[in-house]
């Protein structure tokens, strides 16, 4: 699990410095993923889950909650769903313009805002990870890494053609029935049930713990331990 929290919180950083309003003062992010187990009006805890292989569950971890943290939910999506003025997160097979999108991620939220973006980082970054496992890891040998995520507003969509504006740049990126995507919608606190819902939290790295976007995380499946 800090594994996984590693990768996918190098990769928000990167997308945070991508964010206008954040470009200067860009806070470290931490990526909090777990069970909730408590919630109050401004607090949210998550309990980790014990490793695979055994051993203890870390400790709970409690983040602030505030007026701008962004509640959104995952599910599987379609090529349909990519339209004119999401927000998308794609995960491409290369870098720079014209690239091939391996994975996306879609959000139409009832308001845009830096914290919406950084909910479309987090399920960007877990869907260019299962993507690449998919094709049996990153392009060009690397890895789970892979080339950076596009993050941005979608200005066009023509055909197979996807067209994104990001901070720095209007890229295009091809879709095909193989690329996988993941739309995410609006969710609330209320929508999360104490010892039942997994998370993935993006919160500011320091004392506060400050919870930027809680994404809500499909049921794990019971392990099978059939022979």
């Amino acid at each position: 699990m800090k594994h996984v929290t590693r990768l996918i919180g190098a990769a928000l950083m990167a997308a945070l410095v991508a964010l206008p309003a954040m470009a200067q003062d860009a806070p470290k992010i931490t990526v909090v993923r777990g069970v909730v187990q408590d919630t109050t009006a401004t607090t949210l805890v998550v309990q980790g889950r014990a490793p695979r292989g055994g051993g203890d569950a870390p400790a709970p971890v409690t983040v602030t909650v505030n007026g701008a943290t962004v509640y959104a939910a995952g599910a599987r999506g379609a090529l349909t769903d990519v339209v004119a003025n999401a927000l998308v997160a794609v995960a491409p097979d290369a870098e720079g313009d014209n690239a091939n999108a391996k994975g996306i991620v879609v959000y139409s939220p009832a308001k845009a805002s830096d914290n919406a973006l950084v909910a479309v980082a987090v399920s960007g970054r877990m869907v260019q990870m299962m993507a690449n496992r998919g094709a049996g890891g990153g392009g060009g040998g690397q890895g789970n890494n892979g080339p950076k995520l596009i993050i941005g507003t979608v200005t066009a969509v023509d055909g197979a053609k996807v067209t994104i504006k990001t901070k720095d740049a209007t890229l295009n990126v091809t879709t095909s029935d193989q690329t996988m995507v993941q739309k995410l919608s609006d969710k609330a606190m209320t929508d999360l049930v104490k010892g039942t819902t997994n998370v993935s939290v993006a919160a500011t790295n320091d004392d506060a713990k400050t919870a930027l976007a809680v994404i809500i995380q499909a049921p794990r499946r019971p392990r099978n331990n059939a022979n």
